[in-house]
Formats: structure tokens, sequence, C-alpha cells
């Protein structure tokens, strides 16, 4: 036989509630509900007992007394668990529960087996303290009642007669209920039957238009009078359903109808609220269900308090046959207050801003902006603006809301009338009255107190110069008529001096009394510093490690002046510190930790930044004008005799050498290598063979086809020919460029890079004050410019392939690199000395002070290098015979080189690395790898690398001062160089 089972919705004014028809048991327990899983069902709750009427925590008090229990929450926000410590008989027990009542039941029976006392806990609790066995209900449908009379209705609605819901008789009139009348549907299932069948009714479900108990089923409906259909409260009323709560404690009926969200609260604490979907719209939009001794009631609304309320409607109807509940909005009550209900009493009880809407009615408009500027706890302000009938309100808060509410308050006491005989106690009235003393909070903090209390008063900074040389601010204002003055070396800090001597000059209110800030910090004039982490010294702990930690927490029944408490996690080490808000804790804890951990006190430590290390008195170091005019002459004549009228070159670059030995001042030039380009290969056509060339700009192809000249010439030292550029060392098996070759570099723009950012800086060393002033950057991909390069920023080939960025330093970096490295590269180091630049002739873009830095300064601090390595300071020097207008025309993709000795010029096409007809290009890593084989068949040593990247590191004190460069550029912070990926290497034979 199937359960039978009913359910009939209930709504009152603003949403709607479902009740359950309940069993007819007439001696039910009192049940207890715990999540325990049916193995059935397992999405099914059971009802379970207390074992002898009493639970495992009342059993363990009555044993052992004084028991403390420590509690602490975990997990999620709409899902807590709650976790409980015990200490008793001098053992600790704990356990976790989803409520504190269940972990300390559990910890109740943990600590009463444990002791010795599991035989009064009964044979089958649980763990929990719960019996698994759920009692039987016996459901049976309830007894023949005659038809509903709809002309009794009418009657009665017109007389306005009362109902007696206590009969049996089933004729009742809906409306008086509250809520409003909709259409019967069935809403859910009993317990027994929910999570159970197929479709959405289940099996031992009814539809609305089935059958129902012993009846059901043959899908014939039977008459009023022999089914249990979807019932609405006033029909359980009618029906006797209280009936069926025998152990329903005592209310006060008159309470519960006035306050039944409370009432519920008290005869049921423990009670579980579950919010669930509603349909989303109307009254119906929150919905809202609990279950009570085994019975689910639901509960509807537009908001979730509404929902709540109509949930404990329901529930106290269908217990106690409440159905005349009263109106009023659910609020405290006060025996001491009389109850009212007048215009102004019922006015009293809406929110402020819905009380102004109904003062004001259309004539009013709200705005709300915030303030550029923080408060001195950094938080944001927010100022709202009212206009009601042509006056403006205003007031300040920390969100939004806050104003809204306080520039309601305000102009609610403008605008409702005065009470007799009797003074308006609000904030506003307190600070805006004209008579007797006004009551200030020294609790807050006093600019947001000033700021409420006079929004008129303009306050006029004027930024100086202090003693030391260094800004200080003068804030001046007036208030009530008096002028008042605050200096101090920010303006917020003389802003807050200026109101603090305001209250105590107006207000007659000490400096002390003021316990949201810190009085000693406010008034110390501390020495200043251009350094800004002088100032800060939590800047300064997170730039030193920056995975220090900071937890805040907050304590209530502490001093205002250490409310706050932080602790700074520092490796395995902690430092804690107390403030009046959440930064000055901060501060005292980073404080603490720069002093242990680091030897620092951040009032006096100043750190040498970027632009401290750049900015010197050295002198200029520059090429004479007639040299570079000299070399820029050649470099021309050399292109167009090799190039042949080639005119879409917008960057040409040129490695030149200069013959000293007849005369110093007007050597013998040469052009060895010239190359062209703006543009870099793209991520995808990158290989790991050695023959596609990364970066075709003019410098660096210039640069390669230098370095092919350079093995050209080694081969020749090799093979004993005089005539070459190198000399053996004596007691040496390495050769070194002879003393009367010099190299320069000749550019027909600024490199691209940081020498070139800020080459159109007028004023004498701007550039270097700027914050990226010395940084590092990387080539954009696909297109022309750099941007500065990202931090921990580590290529990979697979992540290229994917499509991540391809990042290729700037050329002013990469002559950085020469400058400390020289140009001859790693493979060429193994058998030559390094071969540094004498001069670098720039042609369009011209900077001095930003090509020093660019160039050189920026490694200033790479020391102890080994050998013949050091840090190299070209001169520098530009041709006055340049054209100097800006080439606005389209770059072309190709890149040409040319080097000593080739007859014609080769195209590479920049972005897929090869030559226009797809072969390698001669100055691939391929040809360098075969020009470094043949040089080793001619060299003493016989060592036989087998990969690029080996042949690479047989030069040793080449590498120890690249690792050096590498740290220097870190130690002045100029970033963290950035290379191609490991397997980019590692081709061979």
């Amino acid at each position: 036989m199937d359960v039978d089972q009913v359910k009939r919705k209930h709504t009152d004014e603003d949403g709607g509630s479902s009740i359950q028809q309940p069993p007819t048991h007439q001696n039910i327990p009192f049940l207890k509900e715990e999540d325990i899983k049916s193995e059935e069902s397992p999405n099914k709750k059971q009802a379970v007992m207390w074992s002898g009427g009493k639970n495992p925590v009342q059993l363990l008090h009555e044993k052992f007394q004084d028991i403390e229990y420590e509690f602490s929450q975990d997990g999620v926000a709409h899902e807590p668990k709650f976790k409980v410590k015990a200490q008793i008989n001098g053992e600790n027990f704990e356990a976790i529960g989803l409520s504190k009542q269940k972990a300390k039941s559990k910890v109740a029976v943990l600590a009463l087996r444990q002791l010795g006392f599991g035989n009064i806990l009964g044979e089958e609790l649980t763990d929990e303290g719960y019996r698994k066995e759920a009692p039987i209900w016996n459901y049976e449908p309830f007894g023949t009642k005659s038809p509903i009379d709809l002309n009794l209705l009418n009657k009665q609605k017109s007389e306005n007669l009362d109902i007696d819901f206590t009969s049996d008789n089933t004729e009742f009139f809906e409306s008086q209920m509250p809520g409003r009348e909709r259409d019967e549907r069935l809403l859910y299932a009993p317990p027994s039957s929910r999570n159970s069948g197929l479709g959405p009714w289940g099996s031992n479900r009814y539809s609305p238009t089935s059958g129902y108990g012993r009846n059901g089923g043959n899908g014939q409906r039977p008459g009023v009078a022999h089914i249990m259909g979807p019932m609405s409260p006033p029909q359980a009323v009618a029906h006797k359903f209280s009936q069926l709560f025998s152990n329903r404690p005592a209310i006060n009926v008159e309470k519960a109808r006035t306050f039944p969200v409370m009432v519920l609260s008290e005869i049921f604490p423990d009670i579980k609220i579950e919010w669930t979907e509603g349909s989303g719209r109307g009254d119906r939009q929150f919905k809202v269900e609990a279950e009570v001794q085994g019975r689910r009631f639901f509960g509807e609304g537009r908001s979730k308090k509404i929902a709540k309320l109509n949930l404990a409607k329901t529930i106290l109807l269908c217990m106690y046959d409440i159905h005349d509940f009263k109106d009023a909005v659910e609020t405290t009550p006060k025996s001491s207050q009389k109850k009212s209900t007048d215009h102004e009493t019922q006015m009293e009880k809406k929110f402020p801003l819905t009380q102004l809407k109904t003062l004001a009615g259309d004539d009013l408009t709200i705005d709300v902006q915030q303030q550029d500027e923080l408060n001195d706890q950094g938080e944001k302000i927010f100022i709202a603006t009212i206009v009601v009938r042509g006056v403006a309100y205003e007031a300040i808060g920390k969100h939004k809301n806050l104003a809204r509410l306080r520039a309601a308050k305000k102009a609610l006491d403008s605008l409702r009338p005065k009470k007799e005989g009797g003074s308006d106690s609000s904030l506003n009235d307190s600070m805006n009255s004209d008579s007797g003393p006004k009551e200030v909070d020294t609790t807050r903090h006093p600019t947001m107190v000033f700021y409420e209390m006079y929004r008129d008063v303009q306050f006029n900074c004027e930024e100086t110069k202090g003693s030391n040389g260094l800004n200080e601010y003068l804030v001046e204002a007036e208030v009530e008529g008096k002028k008042y003055t605050g200096k101090a070396c920010s303006k917020k800090k003389a802003k807050l001096r200026l109101v603090l001597n305001a209250f105590e000059d107006l207000r007659d209110i000490p400096l002390a009394e003021w316990s949201g800030i810190d009085l000693n910090e406010t008034m110390e004039d501390r020495t200043l510093s251009n350094n800004p982490a002088a100032n800060h010294p939590i800047v300064l702990l997170l730039k030193l490690n920056p995975q220090t930690r900071f937890v805040v927490t907050e304590d209530y029944d502490c001093e205002i002046t250490s409310k706050y408490k932080a602790i700074a996690y520092v490796g395995d080490r902690q430092f804690s510190g107390e403030g009046p808000n959440k930064k000055c804790a901060k501060t005292v804890a980073a404080r603490g930790a720069l002093q242990e951990l680091f030897g620092i006190d951040a009032d006096n430590y100043v750190e040498e930044t970027r632009n401290d290390i750049f900015e010197d008195n050295e002198p200029k170091k520059e090429v004479p004008v007639e040299l570079s005019n000299r070399i820029a002459d050649a470099v021309q004549k050399k292109f167009l005799e090799v190039f042949q009228g080639e005119t879409q070159c917008k960057v040409i670059a040129a490695f030149v050498v200069a013959d000293c030995q007849t005369s110093i001042e007007e050597p013998d030039l040469r052009v060895v290598s010239i190359g062209t380009g703006t543009k870099c290969i793209t991520g995808e056509m990158i290989d790991h063979k050695g023959q596609t060339l990364n970066d075709c700009h003019g410098e660096i192809i210039a640069c390669r086809g230098f370095r092919r000249f350079m093995f050209d010439e080694l081969i020749k030292a090799l093979k004993s020919d005089e005539d070459t550029l190198f000399e053996r060392i004596p007691s040496t098996k390495k050769y070194r460029l002879k003393a009367q070759h010099k190299i320069y570099l000749f550019v027909n723009t600024a490199p691209c890079g940081d020498g070139r950012v800020f080459t159109l800086q007028t004023q004498q060393q701007q550039g270097a004050k700027n914050k990226t002033a010395g940084l590092l950057r990387t080539k954009i991909e696909n297109g022309q410019g750099t941007i500065p390069v990202p931090e921990n920023n580590i290529q990979t080939s697979d992540g290229i392939l994917e499509g991540e960025r391809l990042r290729t330093m700037s050329c002013s970096d990469k002559i950085l690199k020469w400058n400390a490295l020289g140009v001859q590269g790693a493979l060429l180091s193994y058998f030559i000395d390094p071969i540094y630049l004498e001069g670098i002739v720039i042609g369009l873009h011209y900077n001095y002070d930003a090509l020093c830095r660019a160039l050189y300064k920026r490694a200033i601090k790479m020391d102890d290098c080994p050998g013949d390595y050091r840090l190299n300071r070209p001169a520098l020097g530009s041709p006055n015979n340049m054209e100097t207008s800006r080439d606005t025309s389209k770059a072309t993709s190709n890149s040409f080189n040319w080097y000593h000795q080739e007859r014609t010029a080769e195209a590479v096409n920049a972005t897929n690395g090869k030559t226009v007809i797809l072969t390698p290009s001669r100055l691939c890593k391929l040809n360098f790898f075969d020009k470094f084989m043949q040089s080793l068949k001619l060299h003493p040593d016989r060592v036989e690398p087998r990969t690029y990247q080996s042949a690479k590191s047989y030069a040793t004190d080449y590498q120890k001062t690249k690792e050096l460069f590498f740290k220097s550029l870190e130690d002045t912070t100029c970033g963290k160089w950035i290379g191609k990926p490991y397997e980019h290497d590692m081709f061979g034979y």
C-alpha cells in the first residue's frame, strides 16, 4: 500500500508558504535531525532519537562538572564545520560536526566511552549520540468531510463573519488568511517518498489529476469528501492538524501572532533553515524550508526575510492553530514602550531612505561620488549628496550605502517636525546645533568627524621647502571664523594636525582623548628622505623578502590603541605588532623584522636607488666630431657601393676598423661589416637546428658579420699569415687584436630600448629620473618598439609554440652586453682575448646622458672579472652632417648583411630568419659552428664539442663574466636578462 501524504501551499501579502500533511501518529517521541544517510536512499535524511531521554552532553555534565568547550569554525561560509575541544578529567577530547551542538555531542560520546561510562549510552548508539533506527509512522487518511459550500463562503465574505477553524466543518473563507489566492499545485512529497520513482512525481507521488491514498492510482479523481489533495493552511486547521503535534512546547500566543520568527527561534533553537532556489520572480523569488519534529515546512517571499516570516507563520499555524497573525513589521518587542499605531510611529519603523522618499515624493535626487584621496586609515571616502526640494544635504562614509544613509538622516532631521518639549538626539543635530556643547565621538578618526561637522570648510594646501631641502606641506582652513594651520611632511598629516588644533580650541578636546589615532606618530616630525622605503618599512621588507606574509586580526575587547594585531611571517620567523589600525600594526611588525633579520633601522635607512647609481659627475668621453663625420661618410660610401641604391633601409649599422699606426687623430678607416633591419623572427618560425636568424635588427646583423670577419682573420693567424688583425700572445695559445687597430660601431639612429626611449628629453638627466629609465627591455614580436622585461620570466620552447610571446632583448641591452663581455661572442672567446669598442657613433636621436646610462652605466656594479674582461666605457659621438628629419615610411621585412671580402649582400626575411630563397643565412649559428670546428683543426688543443652549447661553454672566463654581468643588472634593479630556450643551442653534428 502506498504511503499517504499530502501538501498544500499557503500565501500571505508578500509571499507564500507550504506545509506537509503529517502522519497520524499520536505518541511520537522528541526527534533530533542528524545527517545520517540511508543505504537505500543516500540523499534521504532520517529522524534519529536521543538515548534514554537524555542526550550525551547532559549525561556527561552529570558525571563531570565545570567542563569548558573551545570552538573553532572551518569550511566555506555556506557550509561551515565546527571543531570543539574539551578537557575532561585531565584528558583532551576533540570532534568535528556540522553545528556546535553536534560537535559537542560527538565529544561527549567519545569522552564517556573512553572514561568508562559507555554503558549509560545504550547499545546501538552511534558516535554522534543518536540511534540510527527511526520510528515507523502510520499514515492514515483523515475522516470523511462534507464538500465546501461556496454559497456559504460568499455569504460569509459579504457579512464579514468570523470563522471557527477549530470545528470539523471545512467551510472557510480563504481570503481571511494572509496571502493571495493561487493555483493549487504540489510542491514536494513527504520524506518517505522524496528522491524516489521515475519522472517529476515519482512512483509514490501523485499528480494534481490523480487520486490519493487507497483510492489513488487509477487516474480518476474522487470527490472532495473522499480525497486528501493539496491543502492550504486553513484546511489544515480545519482538519485538526495541530493535534498531531503531541509534544509541542507552550508558547505565548499573543507574542506569536506579532513576532512569529522570534517565537519559533525560542521554542526550536536548533531548527535548521535551508534556503532553496525559488521561482525567481515576484513574491516567489526566495524559498526557505525547515523540518520540525520530522515534518517539513516551506515559505516563500520576495525577500529572504519575508520568506522566513511566512515559514514561521506556517509552522505556528499548523502546530498551534494560530491564523490571525498581525501585519506589523517584525521588530524586537520592548515592554517599556507603549504600542502605537499612529502615522509617526509607522514612519519611524521605515528605513531612512524610504521615509525620505515618502516625505519628498518625486522631488528627490541622490548622487554618490568617490573622493580621489583616501582617509588617514587608507580607506576610500564616498560623498553622498541628497537634494530635497532644492536643498542639498551631504554626508561621507567609507562605502556608498553608509554615505547615503547618513545623508538621508540629515535630510530627515530637517524635514520632519520636531517633538514638542523634546530634543533630537541624532548625530547631525548635535553637530549642527548652534547652542550648547557639542558631543564629539573621540573613538573615531578626527578627520572623519571633522568632515561630518564642517562639510563647507575649504582646505588650502601649499607646498614649501623645508630646512633639509625636502618638501613640506602647509594646510590652512577657516573654521567658525577662526584660522587654523597644520604643517607636516605629508598633506594627510598636515590636515590631521589642523583638525586636532581646531577641536582642541573650539571643543576643548585634549589631544590625548583621541583613541583612534597614534598620537606619537602624528605629532612626530621624522627626518625625511628621498628614499620612499625609509618611510615605509612594509615596502622595504617586501622588497627584501617578497615571500613575507601579513596576517591581521581584530580584537574588540582591548583598548583602541591596540585594537589590531598583525603578524609578519618571514620564512620560519614571526614578528608581531599592534596598532589602532591595520596599517600601523603591520608597520610595527615590519620594523621588528627589519631590525632583527637585516639590522636595518627603517627610520634612518637610505637605499641606493637605480637613479642614484646613474647620476655621477664623471667627465664626458666623446668621439671628436671630425672623426664621427669621417666614420659616417665611410659607412655611407660603402653602403652605396655594396647595396647599389637600396633606399628602404631605416636602420643601418656598421663596424669600422680604424688603423692608428700612421695617425691617431686621422686613422685609416675600413668598413668591415654592414647590417640593416628592424624586425625579429616570429615564435612559430624559430628552430632548434641553428639555421635561422632570431634578431634581424641592423646592429645585431652588423655584429654577426663582424664576428664572421673575425673568424676569417683568426684562421689566417692560425695559418701563420702575417696579414691579419690578430697577433699571438706570448706563452699562451690565444690571440689578441693588434694594438694599432680600434673598433668603432656606427648606427644611423639611437639603438632601440633604453638608449632610444629617453633621447627626446630636452632637459639634462631628465630621462634618468624616470621610474622606467635603465630597465631592460625586449623587442615586440611582429612589430617595432620595446617594452620592459617582465619579472621572473623564463622562455620555454613549448610555451612559445603554444602562442607565448617570443622575447628578444633590445639592441641597447645587447650593446651593453658587448661592453661587458666584448663583441667577439662566446665561440671566438675560446681563441682570442675580448675585443671592446673604442667608440660608438650615433646619427639621429643622440643624447649623451641617455646613451651613457643605457650602454654601460647599468652594469656599473660588475667587478672582479676574470682575465682581461672588464666593463668598457666607449666614447660616444654624433656626426653633424646627418639629416635630422624623422623617417615615417614603412619598414621593410627584409634584412641585408655584408662583411669584408664578400662580393654581394645577402637578403634575409626577418620574419622567418632565412634568406629570401629559404636557405640558411651565412650568419646563422650553424655556419658559425662550422667556422669554430674549422678553427679547432688548426688549434693545438684537440677538443671536440658535440653541440653548439658545449662549444660556447669552453670559453670559461667568458661564461663567468657573463654571470657577473647578469648579477650586476639585478643589483642595479634593471631587471633580469631573458635568454632563448635551452633547447635552442643543443644542435650539433
